[in-house]
């Protein structure tokens, strides 16, 4: 007995110091780089009378905007006169007029004195922005998350001046993680960008390879910057994405409610706004973007040189010609070299992308602003030499239309399925994927964590829905599939799945339209299906009834997946906790479904939103 009872205060002796340890434990500082524009802006920054000139307020000038276009162009019926574009005549001035204050010179220097507030160490720590007021705390959401895990005394925000170009920016940013570990005491600082402050974060490490760095997390970054930047320099046609507009206005809001508006996109001819937003920045914007650092290292690789010889032809861009050529020809492309050495020297560098998303301005698979091929350097199967020779790794997507073993980090790069750019804090997975990277060293790599497989589904609450089967990871079906589970990822509405179906591939799932899930439920079906030989692109539709305040609606989601067959990949793709001895049956599926008066309303509702979207579909 007393043998038991030393070992047991022994125990709780060895425990408690454990304990006092980990509570002494100094706490890493974090340094967040803001995205593009997220950082204020203002004239006579270090003054009492500072003014506040960036971000202009939606609800102040829209209405503004719409009263003098309508004005405008009413004025111009009257009198007879004709525009090509009454719309950007009217709309351009006024657009010009809140941009003006953004202008600097050839040098980057701003005639209006305007400039980013606060700056330093000692007035950029989270506790004393917060005290300042919001207006001054770019990234909330993000900075929020943080500060919850390591506290706003140990979080830091590096301000800006996003027009500058990445060599200005990467020397501020040089200085500024300097002064932290001289105030803090700590000689590590973990980094985490986001957009335009991945970009910036790329290129302090290409420059400077500084190894004082624990983790860095590369949130949808612009490492290569964006085909956005070459199509408005060099004033091609648009095709503007409305529908992902509203649908990225919807995420930026944190707002479920205006999904019921999202159909708008398809109903409203509003491609005829492409030609006036181009004709916008064309005559009213360019001169005062065309001397942003920023923009030019946002452009391609391949458009550089020839977009530079067109507009920067003149000797006044000397310097700014000067300082885009660092970022363009030290640090664009060398992305994966140098983060190959940065984890040779210790410093954890990873990235979490979107895709699956069209470009808002028309173009390639991106994550609605940046392109997936500059923020991760993944390409498509067979068009670049893979980069993993693991062969018990399988880096292709669920779509097959990328080879993540192609791209800056092979194995620490994660791509989220419709996850639009910058909204990772709506999604409750990515934010604690991101913090588990940021702040810990629990995950190494894209294998480390089922949970947290290299390619996974959006999650935020606007999707409304999820599935998931329970084998294998995400993104992928085989053979040991017996379960397929449907979550309802809404905060705020009901839904009721009606149908799952499953095109490429000999799938079927079980479907009871009487269950309704609240906000948060789940509910379990049986699958059933033929394994293929190969492997077969397989699209999963989750059709479902969301009970929106007014009326029940019709909705879809559709998952694409891999259904893998050949047994050599099988375990690639298989959980590691799997029960292997299932294996799914190829019977035939069973459902309970049940016509409603709410299904009969949302079919008829369904129905005649297809009818008002016939015109712009015929039509354009």
């Amino acid at each position: 007995m007393l043998k038991k009872t030393l070992c047991t205060v022994l125990c709780l002796a060895l425990t408690a110091g454990l304990a006092v340890g980990a509570a002494s434990a100094p706490v890493v500082p974090v340094v967040l780089v803001a995205g593009y524009s997220s950082t204020n802006l203002f004239r006579n920054a270090e003054s009492e009378d500072r003014e506040l000139v960036w971000k202009p307020e939606a609800e102040t000038l829209l209405p503004r905007l719409l009263e003098e276009s309508i004005g405008l162009i009413a004025a111009s019926v009257r009198e007879g006169r004709t525009s090509p574009n009454l719309l950007a005549t009217a709309a351009g001035p006024l657009v010009r007029e809140v941009f003006e204050p953004l202008r600097v010179d050839e040098r980057g220097d701003s005639p209006y004195q305007v400039a980013p507030y606060p700056t330093g160490v000692a007035q950029t720590r989270y506790d004393v922005l917060k005290k300042m007021g919001g207006e001054f705390i770019p990234e909330y959401h993000c900075m929020e998350a943080i500060a919850a895990r390591v506290g706003a005394n140990n979080l830091y925000l590096c301000t800006l001046d996003w027009r500058r170009g990445q060599a200005d920016c990467a020397a501020v940013l040089d200085g500024y993680l300097d002064a932290v570990r001289s105030v803090t005491g700590s000689p590590t600082v973990n980094l985490i960008g986001i957009s335009f402050g991945g970009q910036v974060i790329g290129t302090y490490l290409t420059l400077y390879e500084d190894a004082d760095i624990g983790n860095v997390v590369l949130n949808c970054p612009a490492l290569d910057g964006t085909s956005i930047a070459g199509q408005l320099l060099a004033g091609e046609p648009l095709d503007i994405q409305y529908g992902e507009l509203l649908n990225f206005s919807m995420e930026l809001d944190r707002d479920e409610s205006k999904k019921d508006l999202l159909f708008l996109a398809d109903t409203v001819g509003l491609s005829v706004l492409d030609e006036t937003i181009r004709e916008i920045v064309r005559v009213y914007l360019f001169d005062i973007f065309v001397n942003f650092g920023s923009v030019w290292d946002f452009v391609g690789a391949d458009q550089y040189e020839a977009y530079k010889a067109r507009f920067l032809s003149d000797a006044k861009y000397g310097l700014l010609k000067a300082k885009s050529d660092v970022y363009h020809h030290r640090v664009q492309g060398k992305f994966g070299e140098v983060f190959a050495g940065l984890e040779e020297k210790g410093v954890d560098v990873f990235i979490v992308a979107g895709y699956n998303n069209v470009l808002l301005t028309g173009g390639p698979d991106s994550d609605g602003v940046i392109d997936l091929l500059c923020a991760t350097g993944a390409r498509a199967p067979g068009t670049a030499p893979a980069g993993c020779g693991n062969k018990s790794h399988y880096h292709l997507s669920p779509n097959r239309a990328i080879d993540a073993s192609t791209g800056f980090l092979p194995e620490r790069t994660w791509y989220v399925d419709g996850l639009m750019h910058g909204q990772s804090y709506w999604d409750d997975t990515s934010t604690r994927l991101m913090m588990t990277l940021l702040l810990t060293d629990v995950i190494k790599d894209v294998h480390t964590d089922d949970n947290y497989p290299q390619f996974m589904f959006a999650s935020n609450p606007g999707n409304i829905v999820a599935g998931a089967f329970n084998a294998s990871k995400s993104g992928y079906i085989t053979k040991h599939d017996t379960v397929f589970t449907v979550t309802n990822l809404s905060r705020i509405y009901d839904i009721a799945v009606q149908d799952i179906r499953c095109a490429g591939a000999d799938l079927r799932v079980d479907v009871d339209n009487t269950v309704r899930l609240a906000p948060g439920a789940s509910v379990a079906f049986a699958v059933h299906g033929s394994v293929p030989p190969g492997n077969e692109i397989c699209a999963v539709t989750l059709e479902y009834l969301r009970y929106a305040e007014k009326a029940a609606l019709l909705e879809t989601r559709t998952l694409t997946h891999t259904f893998v067959g050949e047994e050599g990949l099988v375990p690639a793709v298989t959980r590691s906790n799997a029960d292997t001895g299932a294996l799914m049956d190829s019977g035939g599926s069973q459902t309970v479904k049940t016509l409603t008066p709410e299904l009969l309303l949302a079919k008829i509702i369904a129905w005649l939103q297809r009818l008002l979207t016939l015109p712009a579909r015929l039509f354009g």
